[in-house]
């Protein structure tokens, strides 16, 4: 899939109830690409050559059978309107994390794109990452960069850090590699010198430490900052349990409003009277989020899942983590069983053959 540009192709009085400019037959549209916005569950429509077709619609409306998509394109063909239905069932499928790495690009195989997806991630059994390198495999190496210390504002404080800049002195996102901006030079014989670039730099979106707002979430998810990554999870799940399905967002707002009694019998009336007594104990004495929701990696850590995007976690309420986390336990068991049992059976062979 290839990327559409920022600004996407649309005109007033194109789109949802068809185009003001008929640019298009509908009958020589025999197949169709797709590209959900990132911001509306909007589905917008293209050709098999990539050509935007200046109609799109609601998501909800393509899922929704009963309700006849607001777009001439599918209305008047019966083939592209099952195609495009079953493209939003196969999108409403994944998860909103895996989601976000597919938003705004032009989609002709979810399949491919998905394969691709997991094909590309990072295998680590490292849980976070630290300093200027990443193990990315889209991280450009620019020939002749440095790294250098500069300042960059934290809160009230300044602290010092070490960025990577470009052979002339542009600083490159700390993500991606990419320079992320060009700053202003004197020229000073035939040198080129930057005018206070710590200054200059401040003023850049991100303090010109990143290049877009996708390579500064990445980062901050990859670098694991834990309540970065509980952040960008909840905008997505709003702290909805991915296998059980308890709305824990939900649940503490009641829990806030309760007695003490109110709170330990709600809270008994759901998966989470599992819990020990000790853990019900803690959450009816101090009810926050992050005691009835986490952010799980769906690839464990153990298991590869470190050092990863957004994509890789989901939110999952206390109880069904505390189940997740007890099969991983017995799967790293196991798996340690066997290997030390594969020694065991070479060592005793060499004693046989001894």
């Amino acid at each position: 899939s290839s990327g559409i540009n920022a600004e996407w192709p649309l005109r007033p009085g194109g789109g949802g109830g068809g185009s003001d400019t008929d640019l298009f037959n509908d009958n020589t549209v025999d197949s169709l690409q797709f590209s959900v916005s990132a911001h509306t569950d909007r589905v917008y429509f293209y050709d098999y050559a990539g050509m935007y077709l200046e109609e799109h619609c609601l998501l909800q409306d393509l899922l929704d059978e009963d309700t006849p998509p607001y777009s001439s394109l599918l209305v008047n063909n019966p083939k592209l309107l099952v195609s495009a239905r079953n493209f939003a069932q196969h999108w409403a499928g994944i998860s909103k994390s895996t989601q976000t790495c597919l938003h705004n690009k032009i989609i002709a195989d979810l399949d491919e794109d998905l394969r691709k997806i997991f094909e590309d991630r990072t295998f680590s059994t490292t849980r976070n990452f630290r300093g200027v390198k990443t193990d990315d495999k889209t991280t450009k190496e620019a020939p002749g960069s440095s790294i250098k210390t500069r300042k960059l504002s934290v809160g009230r404080k300044t602290v010092d850090i070490e960025q990577k800049f470009s052979k002339e002195g542009d600083p490159l996102c700390t993500h991606c590699g990419e320079v992320v901006s060009r700053l202003k030079f004197r020229v000073k014989g035939e040198e080129r010198v930057g005018v206070n670039s710590n200054l200059e730099l401040s003023k850049l979106p991100f303090q010109g430490r990143f290049c877009s707002l996708e390579c500064s979430q990445r980062y901050g998810v990859k670098s694991n900052s834990h309540s970065f990554v509980r952040k960008i999870l909840f905008d997505l799940e709003f702290g909805v349990c991915q296998l059980c399905g308890l709305d824990t967002h939900q649940l503490s707002k009641q829990l806030k409003l309760g007695t003490l009694e109110e709170r330990v019998k709600l809270l008994n009336s759901t998966v989470l009277k599992s819990l020990s007594e000790k853990q019900k104990r803690n959450i009816v004495d101090h009810v926050t989020d992050g005691l009835l929701w986490q952010a799980d990696h769906i690839v464990p850590v153990a298991e590869g899942g470190g050092q990863c995007d957004i994509d890789n976690f989901r939110t999952l309420c206390t109880m069904c983590h505390k189940l997740e986390t007890k099969k991983l336990m017995s799967r790293l068991r196991t798996k340690k069983d066997k290997e030390n049992n594969r020694r065991k059976g070479i060592l005793d062979i060499r004693h046989f053959l001894g």
